[in-house]
């Protein structure tokens, strides 16, 4: 007949004893990624490394606009004094004065040898003429054969005067009473007197500043000494001086500087002497 009715569930029955384990199965495929866990502490900061090898330098930036000046600084203390310069080279000779008026009449001197004539300047503007004076006494009448004793000497060649050197003169002109040996420095007197002495030298460029007097038997006399002027120019000086019978007279430089003479063909030293008594 047809199949009951399926009978009510018995009561479970106790857990049987583990049976041994299987064989394992093959391992599955790896499951997705989780999400990433939180951020741990942060880890103390190692040993710094050795420095690199310094680059190369770059480029120079553009200048900068310029600062706003500052404010000036106190004045320093004035410096102290330089030494005095070289004195400068001697102005050029200026123009001949307007003629003055005559002077009276003093009484009449001793003749005076002729000199060289010079080179003739320009003819001055002539003043107006002043009022005759008194004719002036008669001088006393001087001796019956002139001057007793004149000499003028000079020097026609390239010529210069060491330090403490003597100036060589190689012409003579009028002698008497004077005695001379062209060619050098040496003047002898003959005659015992008073004499009065002019000299003049002519320099160049070349010159330096110096000082020229007359010697007396190799003895500089210093009422003769006159300064030499750096550079080209003219030096003179005048003296009276009293003289004895066998005196030799030089004309020197005194000074620790050469002298260098003007070029010839000019005079470029002369002497003039006269015995005034």
């Amino acid at each position: 007949g047809p199949q009951g009715p399926a009978g009510a569930n018995g009561p479970q029955g106790p857990i049987g004893p583990t049976g041994s384990q299987g064989i394992q199965g093959p391992i599955g495929p790896d499951g997705a990624q989780g999400p990433a866990g939180a951020a741990g502490p942060q880890g103390i900061n190692g040993p710094a490394g050795p420095q690199g090898a310094q680059g190369p330098i770059g480029p120079q930036g553009v200048q900068g606009p310029a600062g706003t000046n500052g404010v000036d600084g106190i004045q320093g203390p004035a410096g102290p004094t330089g030494p005095a310069g070289a004195q400068g080279p001697a102005g050029a000779q200026g123009p001949q004065g307007v003629q003055g008026p005559a002077g009276v009449d003093g009484p009449q001197g001793s003749v005076g040898p002729t000199g060289p004539q010079g080179i003739q300047g320009p003819t001055g503007l002539q003043g107006p003429q002043g009022p005759q004076g008194p004719a002036g006494a008669d001088g006393a009448t001087g001796p019956a054969n002139g001057l007793n004793a004149y000499g003028y000497i000079y020097n026609l060649q390239d010529s210069m005067a060491i330090a403490n050197g003597d100036i060589l003169f190689s012409n003579n002109g009028y002698l008497n009473g004077i005695a001379h040996t062209t060619g050098t420095a040496e003047i002898s007197i003959t005659q015992t007197g008073i004499y009065e002495i002019n000299y003049i030298i002519s320099t160049t460029i070349n010159s330096n500043t110096a000082s020229l007097a007359i010697a007396v038997n190799g003895f500089v006399q210093p009422s003769t000494q006159v300064i030499v002027l750096l550079g080209a120019g003219k030096t003179s000086g005048n003296a009276v001086l009293t003289l004895n019978a066998g005196d030799i007279i030089t004309l020197r430089n005194t000074s620790t500087n050469t002298i260098v003479l003007e070029n010839t063909p000019n005079v470029n030293a002369q002497l003039v002497i006269t015995k005034l008594d």
